[in-house]
């Protein structure tokens, strides 16, 4: 077993390092550590009350398992509560409980001088993960941390590993052999219901499970009515080269009947002691605290397997172990189960490889042809061996991307452009074709790609190393055919901007590489051997789009022209008539420049053809040209003096849809207006390119009803005689 200085921290644990005596604080969190001092919150004074704790100890090297062995131990207890220390087999409080420790007993009475100093040492066979449960404050621990290998039963291990293969011949590689000889002076699972071989003490114990089966279901120890002390201690061994100690375990639940009533008492728990001094003084490795006194906790009420590392102190080649009860409140009380108890260490060996490297366990060896390596470990009874194979293979890189056939298919004429440069006008294509001459790298899947590039490359660089790479390559090898079309994957900068690169200016490089890749992806290539060709820098434009609006006043279009070669580049837009009217202009300086279109009349077709520096050309066409005109106004009049009057406008030539509104009012969509009163009413009609038509209206109001009346009076009462004659009626709308 190695123990190291070194202490890996996350999580914002608290840490103090110095040497060899690191100090780990108890914090939430996790560590990677072999060594060092393990404290309470309050490191070298009282821990504070306050808030649950849970931190997670990883060993150095994945296999291993960590230890604390606690040096000082005073955690309050009272009758109001106590603070409590929980230990886990695993990575968190949901792995196997260990054990829950609390209080700092002094028991006086039948035995005056116990004290519970501490659990002693605390193993987990992985990571070990604490819970700090504190309820008032208290001078605390501190505690040893240590790893150590779990060894398991007897036998022979080995392994050689090498630090590459293949490799190129002439490189060297590091050989590392690890392994033990493992030897079990006490190996004993009580199978035979008897106490077996091993040991240097009688015991009256059961052998048929009277509490249930332990973990592997056969025959175990129990302390059934057995007296005080209850012992059960081995013969010494030589552990003088370190070890574990490996069994199984279980207390007896407190307030069942005998022989399965279990300790209560804070003394009446089961101490793993050691003694170098022939059993004239025993050391605690560990004690099996009683869980009656901590908060609820199960610990050792059902079967586990324990596992210790051997002390250093313990490990002389004359060291004994046992198990001990101290106290019990009777013969038919406080009982408990072992099982499966092993004692393993490792001896001493030596380790050899072969190919002329000779005694120990790292070399530096550089083959020139493929070998095979063989490792041998012997203690000189037994041995066993294991092989690595390096391979060597020939690293001469002989890979050239050859020569290339690069040129545009459309319109596109790049003037001015360099030798290896194209600009392409939307709907062309940039076309790259090997001329078949290229050379693949060594190895497998080799294949001609094209590299992707968002910036000029680096001359010499690996496409990995260069910070312009996009980390994409063309797949369709060993020829390129990219359509500026805008269609998915069709147009790079599409896909480029979807995986998240910036594109500037539409421009991308292309650079062929010869390359061997693995079987699934090409960014994953031998970067020992490729070569790479020269760059071509490609340039997709967008498309020449227009945006047009009517100019009324003066029977103009006004048209804006966007895209194309002026967007990236220092250039200008050439255009020609094809409809009526006459051009402003012929030529467009910028992108986003103007011309016009005049002279229109109603009725009107309109057009231009557009070519732009680098020979791209679209058309461009509209029309009928028209205005909004009036048409018709269908009136109807209000009655009387009523507010019941409408108008229905017809106009035509209306670009869109119009609008229309009186007397400057708000327009609407709507050619009905109703609700109207008798007036004169200006009409408005606008269509979407702002130009307009006005007519004026007149709603007259009917005049009122006017009439005479010609009187019969009656001749009687209630003779029904008289008469009323309406005469002269005028007014109205005459119905």
């Amino acid at each position: 077993m190695i123990n190291r200085a070194y202490v890996l921290i996350l999580h914002g644990l608290l840490l103090f390092t110095s040497g060899a005596n690191s100090q780990v604080i108890m914090s939430d969190g996790s560590v990677t550590v072999c060594s060092g001092v393990f404290m309470d919150p309050g490191g070298t004074g009282n821990y504070p009350n306050g808030a649950t704790q849970v931190l997670t100890f990883y060993p150095l090297h994945a296999g291993d398992g960590i230890c604390l062995d606690f040096t000082q131990w005073d955690l309050d207890y009272s009758i109001f509560g106590w603070s409590e220390l929980s230990f886990f087999n695993g990575t968190s409080t949901a792995a196997p409980l260990i054990m829950t420790a609390t209080g700092d007993w002094i028991v006086s009475g039948s035995n005056p001088t116990f004290d519970f100093n501490g659990p002693g040492m605390v193993c987990a066979n992985g990571p070990l993960t604490v819970e700090w449960n504190p309820d008032d404050t208290s001078p605390g621990w501190e505690a040893n941390i240590s790893c150590y290998t779990p060894l398991g039963v007897a036998g022979c291990n080995i392994t050689l590993s090498a630090s590459a293969s293949p490799i190129c011949q002439g490189d060297s590689i590091e050989l590392l052999a690890e392994g033990n000889v493992v030897s079990t002076p006490l190996s004993n699972d009580f199978n035979s219901s008897t106490i077996g071989t091993g040991w240097n003490s009688t015991v009256n114990a059961r052998f048929d499970n009277p509490c249930g089966p332990g973990l592997d279901g056969t025959p175990h120890l129990w302390m059934g009515v057995e007296p005080s002390p209850r012992t059960l201690q081995s013969n010494a061994y030589d552990v003088s080269l370190g070890g574990t100690i490996s069994f199984d375990f279980k207390m007896a639940t407190q307030g069942n009947a005998s022989p399965c009533e279990g300790p209560d008492e804070a003394d009446e728990g089961v101490y793993l002691q050691y003694s170098t001094s022939g059993g004239t003084t025993w050391n605690t490795i560990h004690y099996f605290y009683p869980p009656f006194y901590t908060d609820g906790s199960s610990h050792a009420l059902a079967w586990q397997n324990y596992q210790f590392s051997i002390p250093p102190a313990a490990q002389t080649a004359n060291t004994a172990f046992r198990w001990i009860q101290n106290e019990i409140s009777s013969n038919s009380t406080d009982h408990w189960g072992i099982d499966n108890v092993v004692v393993s260490f490792p001896t001493a060996t030596t380790i050899s490889i072969d190919q002329g490297l000779g005694v120990g366990t790292a070399f530096t060896d550089a083959p020139i042809i493929s070998t095979n390596y063989t490792a041998t470990i012997t203690d000189g009874v037994a041995s066993c061996s294991a092989s690595v194979t390096v391979d060597v293979i020939s690293c001469s890189c002989d890979a050239d991307v050859g020569t290339m056939s690069a040129s545009t298919v459309g319109s596109t004429q790049n003037t001015g452009m360099a030798t290896d440069q194209f600009v392409l006008c939307d709907g062309d294509s940039f076309v790259v074709n090997s001329n078949n001459d290229f050379i693949n790298a060594p190895g497998g899947n080799p294949i001609l790609d094209y590299a992707i590039y968002v910036c000029p490359p680096t001359a010499g660089l690996s496409p990995t190393s260069d910070s312009c790479f996009t980390s994409s390559f063309i797949e369709t090898p060993p020829n390129v055919n990219e359509i500026n079309n805008g269609g998915v994957n069709a147009n790079i900068i599409n896909y480029l901007t979807g995986i998240g690169a910036t594109v500037i200016d539409n421009t991308v490089w292309f650079v062929p590489i010869t390359l061997s890749m693995s079987a699934t992806n090409a960014n994953e290539y031998d970067s020992t051997c490729y070569d790479l060709g020269n760059e071509y820098q490609v340039t997709y434009l967008n498309p020449i789009t227009f945006l047009e609006s009517a100019n009324c006043s003066s029977g103009a279009i006004d048209v804006s022209i966007f895209g194309g070669y002026p967007e990236f580049f220092f250039g200008s837009y050439v255009v020609s008539n094809t409809g009526s009217g006459a051009l402003s202009n012929n030529l467009v300086s910028n992108h986003g420049g103007q011309l016009s279109i005049t002279g229109l009349q109603n009725g009107d077709f309109y057009g231009f053809d557009v070519v732009d520096t680098n020979g791209c050309t679209v058309s461009f066409s509209g029309g009928p040209y028209t205005t909004p005109t009036i048409d018709t106004i269908e009136v109807i009049n209000p009655s009387c003096n009523n507010n019941d009057g409408s108008l229905i406008i017809q106009a035509s030539g209306i670009t869109g849809i119009g609008s229309y509104s009186l007397n400057m009012d708000p327009a609407q969509s709507s050619n009905l207006f109703s609700g109207l009163s008798a007036g004169t009413y200006d009409v408005i009609v606008t269509d979407v390119s702002g130009c307009s038509d006005t007519a004026m209206v007149f709603l007259s109001a009917l005049d009122g009803i006017l009439f005479d009346t010609i009187t019969t009076h009656l001749q009687c009462n209630n003779d029904f005689t008289g008469t009323i004659e309406f005469d002269q009626v005028t007014g109205g709308d005459g119905n």
